[in-house]
């Protein structure tokens, strides 16, 4: 389905759904959706932009027709995936209702890493997805044949290539989806961002975004720690790198792997025209059931303050302090409301339980921090906007310590240039704050600290507790 919403004139141009393409059918109705949505939000101040497609993978483009991924290769440098190692080839088979074996890569539980164990049957029972009558669009597309249950006279590039020219998924796929969400919503919104997304694995190997994008586009890639997302552990100590396959030994160099990866991911948006664009991690965030639940264990036993979610401060805080590192901007998800301390319901969402609420930690609906969890993890300080440069960014979360420098400072037209996040959470009602080379105010009920127009080349702040 995915190689015929990308690329479905590519590959099978003469495969219609009433009378059109199949990718103009998909697409069309996607897009389609969009359009509906941005007319009803359109005029909203607080909507900015649409993101084209949540985690967008390409199908089969680009892929070699018999190639199957159980290990990094030159080919393909990323780790395997877990399951099923199946080649384009063994899903047109299977398709097909005939039984094949492939290799099913399984992960280690402790350290996160892959390797192909055993071999699998895919359709033993012999089950087609094509209707009686219905050819397979492939097959009549010339990338294979079929005798008797042997595929012959296959087409081992007919993924890769086209009248001669190597395809590219950021051209030959993303690039005009891109450009069709652009003029979509733009036709209600002229002035919105297109926040573009490309296959998660992809943005970390360096394949990129397409040449030309539209303009006012962001980098909106995801990110996760794929260790801790798949283990459902966080050891600092000893973390295997998804993408490397090495382990990091140590806080300092699992930051050091978290600034590398989004380092690569926010290089991409330097291409975004001549100027370069912003990057915001669209999605990223930690497991609350992390070791089989234990925090969820410990609340239910009557522990309801800070001891159970140590681990998820702090693989919260090391996330945040690569984040401030690069001085990305970040959204996690998610906020489900109905979430739940329960391994199998967590975000009611394929068991993630990535949800910073539970209504089992909302003890006070009073209060608006009671159903948070791990509170201190993700409500951090930091320059929420300021018509200068922001120099250095930094918190310490053991220590309670901030410090930002901000030069540059521009003359906005307001006595105000600049305002920082400073919260309760961490730093209590009476934070000690230091400031060179500006007059500030301190504004307890908001908890922003407000800093006002100086001369000064560079401004610095200090705010611990």
């Amino acid at each position: 389905m995915w190689t015929f919403f990308w690329t479905g004139r590519l590959f099978t141009p003469d495969y219609r759904i009433d009378g059109v393409n199949v990718q103009d059918f998909l697409q069309q109705h996607y897009l389609g959706a969009m359009d509906q949505v941005a007319r009803k939000v359109a005029g909203i101040e607080n909507v900015i932009g649409f993101d084209t497609l949540n985690e967008p993978v390409t199908g089969w483009l680009t892929r070699r027709m018999n190639y199957r991924h159980v290990a990094p290769t030159e080919e393909n440098p990323l780790r395997p995936r877990p399951g099923l190692a199946m080649s384009p080839m063994d899903c047109l088979l299977a398709a097909r209702g005939i039984p094949v074996e492939v290799p099913f890569v399984v992960r280690d539980p402790k350290t996160g890493a892959l390797s192909a164990s055993t071999e699998r049957t895919v359709n033993s029972a012999r089950v087609p997805i094509w209707r009686e009558g219905i050819d397979c669009p492939f097959e009549a597309a010339g990338a294979y044949r079929l005798d008797g249950e042997r595929a012959v006279d296959v087409r081992e590039n007919f993924f890769q290539q086209r009248d001669g020219r190597a395809l590219v998924a950021s051209e030959d796929a993303y690039a005009p989806l891109f450009h069709r969400v652009a003029q979509v919503t733009r036709s209600h919104e002229p002035d919105w961002g297109v926040f573009a997304e490309i296959e998660p694995y992809a943005g970390l190997s360096g394949e990129g975004f397409p040449a030309e994008m539209p303009e006012r586009s962001i980098n909106a890639s995801h990110w996760y720690d794929f260790s801790v997302l798949y283990t459902k552990r966080f050891t600092p100590e000893a973390a295997y790198d998804f993408g490397t396959g090495e382990t990091a030994y140590g806080r300092a160099a699992l930051k050091q792997v978290y600034c590398d990866q989004l380092g690569r991911i926010a290089s991409h948006a330097k291409r975004f025209g001549p100027a370069g664009a912003p990057t915001l991690i669209g999605e990223f965030g930690i497991p609350y059931d992390l070791d089989h639940g234990a925090a969820f264990a410990a609340w239910a036993e009557g522990d309801h303050g800070k001891a159970p979610w140590v681990e998820h401060v702090d693989a919260l805080s090391l996330m945040y302090e690569a984040m401030d590192a690069l001085q990305l901007h970040s959204t996690q998800w998610n906020y489900t409301a109905s979430n739940r301390n329960d391994l199998m319901v967590g975000d009611g969402w394929n068991q993630e339980d990535l949800s910073i609420f539970s209504r089992d930690q909302q003890t006070d609906p009073a209060s608006p921090g009671s159903g948070g969890r791990a509170i201190e993890g993700f409500c951090r300080p930091f320059v929420r906007r300021t018509t200068g440069v922001l120099r250095e960014m930094a918190f310490d979360a053991e220590t309670k310590r901030f410090t930002a420098s901000i030069g540059e400072i521009r003359d906005s037209g307001i006595d105000e240039f600049a305002e920082i996040y400073v919260p309760f959470a961490q730093f209590g009602i009476s934070p000690d704050i230091a400031v060179s080379g500006a007059d500030w105010r301190f504004d307890s009920p908001t908890q922003i600290l407000r800093l006002f127009y100086t001369y000064r080349d560079e401004v610095h702040v200090v705010i611990t507790c």
